[in-house]
């Protein structure tokens, strides 16, 4: 049979079968009800444990010193402060947030992991840096994204810290990012050079980058 003839057999299958058509089917005799979710309930909080209170309280009082101390149950959901709405210097924990920030900027496509970088003396800052001895002995270190979030992270490299932080945008780029993602009040600096000098009371100068190097 040719294609020719096969055309009026297949329009007539076509026709016949119908009956699965929307407007052809009997409408159901039972309805499905579907429940509607409730908003979890909160947690119950329960109290902190008395002598850890009394504890964290003592050692505060005995410092000797400026200090906020904080303890919270991610179990129990209590939380024990001494000092703890003051703001406290963060020091390497702000390293946290240019990571973070540096990661949210890979995730938005404005650069990747494997970009080149590249550090110069200009680029030293001050106290902890490993990566110095690399730039100071060559004059130049090229490396990569990568590498310095590992060394920023593994090493709590100063240096190598703030080069990220200038990749991403600067100080000001580090605080959008934590407002964005709600973050909290977190606060973030000025970045290594200017954070770290002013620790040790000092100003900065350029001079300071190369006393460990």
């Amino acid at each position: 049979m040719t294609l020719a003839g096969l055309a009026p057999a297949l329009l007539i299958g076509a026709g016949v079968h119908r009956d699965d058509l929307p407007e052809n089917l009997t409408p159901p005799s039972y309805r499905v009800s579907m429940p509607i979710p409730t908003a979890p309930q909160a947690a119950p909080v329960f109290p902190a444990p008395a002598a850890l209170t009394a504890t964290v309280a003592s050692l505060a009082q005995e410092f000797g010193g400026v200090v906020g101390i904080s303890v919270r149950s991610l179990e129990w959901g209590w939380q024990i402060d001494a000092n703890g709405e003051r703001r406290m210097p963060q020091q390497s924990v702000s390293k946290l947030w240019v990571a973070m920030t540096v990661l949210d900027a890979r995730d938005k496509g404005r650069l990747t992991l494997d970009d080149p970088v590249s550090i110069t003396r200009d680029n030293l800052t001050v106290f902890h840096q490993p990566i110095a001895s690399l730039v100071v002995r060559d004059g130049v270190y090229r490396t990569t994204v990568r590498e310095l979030l590992l060394r920023a992270m593994q090493s709590s490299d100063n240096t190598a810290n703030d080069r990220l932080l200038n990749l991403v945008g600067g100080p000001q780029a580090v605080r959008a990012f934590i407002a964005e993602k709600g973050l909290g009040e977190s606060r973030f600096g000025p970045g290594e050079r200017l954070l770290q000098a002013g620790t040790a009371g000092l100003a900065w100068k350029p001079e300071y980058s190369i006393g460990r190097a």
